[in-house]
């Protein structure tokens, strides 16, 4: 069953240095199964941000449409934008965007408390916070964390409030190898118990978590490819070969 569908997507730009357009996406249509773990690759400039914040109800397209489940995201008025992301979308930026003033509990807390949904949050966080590793640095400030320790709460931000997508841009660019490791085997385990995760990233070894992966050059997804049986290293191997057939050798 198709949760997110992308129409004919395209947006387009005024130059800051000239009156021309440019045209950050062309014509992007694909699905997302729920369920589903995908990743978008391309270098910088393909596009593949943009595309992210589209979907994100964070910038409007020119045209297209998308689609989550039944809802048009085109046709939403603005004034109901901010409640329909707290409640069906979950963000994890590259730069974790917490709040210092905030304990790690209250950070985890804030989507509930904004949507004024406190019900049952103490047995999510405890779940949560067991999974995520987080359950004896509830009471410390993010200021005291190290960057994995950061990621981690502001993923349990994004899934206390059992969102239908997780939208991820640059998860990992943050952090060290170990580090960005541990979060991407998180992102395995959360796909495993039914997540959907949609994620951008220019690194081959995060996108090769997932299940499929959508290449963006110029505007377009000119390539995807599925993970089918293969292992995370004959994963990792096949999106290395297309990233340097497909980009002619510049990867």
């Amino acid at each position: 069953m198709n949760l997110l569908t992308v129409k004919h997507l395209k947006k387009e730009y005024k130059s800051k240095r000239s009156s021309q357009k440019v045209e950050a996406l062309k014509d992007i249509d694909f699905q997302v199964e729920e369920g589903e773990f995908t990743t978008i690759m391309g270098e910088s400039g393909s596009g593949k941000s943009t595309l992210l914040n589209c979907i994100a109800t964070l910038d409007k397209p020119t045209a297209g449409q998308i689609f989550l489940r039944d809802k048009n995201l085109g046709a939403m008025k603005d004034k109901n934008l901010a409640a329909f992301r707290r409640d069906y979308l979950g963000f994890v930026f590259q730069n974790f965007n917490l709040l210092d003033t905030l304990s790690v509990r209250d950070n985890i807390y804030l989507p509930l408390v904004l949507a004024k949904n406190t019900a049952g949050k103490k047995e999510k966080l405890d779940t949560l916070a067991y999974q995520l590793g987080l359950t004896d640095l509830l009471n410390k400030y993010p200021y005291e964390l190290s960057g994995g320790q950061q990621q981690r709460v502001a993923i349990g931000r994004a899934l206390i409030t059992q969102p239908d997508i997780l939208l991820c841009d640059e998860p990992t660019g943050s952090l060290d190898s170990k580090n960005a490791a541990d979060i991407l085997n998180l992102f395995s385990r959360c796909h495993e118990n039914g997540q959907t995760i949609l994620m951008v990233t220019h690194s081959s070894l995060s996108a090769s978590h997932a299940n499929r992966v959508l290449f963006v050059k110029d505007g377009i997804i000119f390539h995807q490819l599925y993970r089918g049986d293969k292992s995370e290293q004959e994963m990792l191997i096949a999106i290395n070969d297309a990233m340097t057939n497909l980009l002619g050798g510049q990867a």
